[in-house]
């Protein structure tokens, strides 16, 4: 798996990139990093039209690498490291998008097949019956 951190993309573009191989996590990027397990700052929450170009703590461009059994912190400060980019994965649990500080220690394929679970309908695999069948 491949991100492309280019000056010239918004962060928009580098969350249509990340959300192709994961569906339901989001990445959200933010003007200062978190420690491990620690919730980022939402004033420093950055939109997503932002350009690249003007976050003054980006480093340099380039190609990131990873696999999808990567643990969440670790690609957090690994974005942070590398491009100098303040990077929080976010998991979607129904209807609303969690930060995924508590369990930086999970895989991102694992945070993502929580958030698949989580954002199904209850009754998805839930056979009917009828007061017949419990007789």
């Amino acid at each position: 798996m491949n991100l492309t951190i280019n000056k010239q993309a918004t962060i928009a573009d580098i969350q249509q990139a990340f959300h192709h191989y994961f569906p339901y996590l989001k990445i959200e990027v933010f003007s200062q990093p978190h420690e491990l397990h620690k919730l980022s700052n939402e004033n420093t929450h950055l939109t997503n039209n932002t350009l690249l170009s003007s976050i003054p703590t980006l480093t340099k461009e380039g190609d990131f690498l990873f696999e999808e059994d990567i643990k969440t912190g670790e690609f957090e400060q690994n974005i942070w490291n590398h491009f100098g980019l303040a990077v929080q994965i976010m998991r979607k649990a129904g209807h609303v998008w969690l930060q995924t500080s508590q369990t930086d220690d999970w895989s991102l394929a694992k945070q993502n097949e929580l958030a698949k679970n989580a954002s199904q309908p209850a009754g998805d695999n839930v056979s009917d019956y009828t007061l017949r069948d419990v007789a």
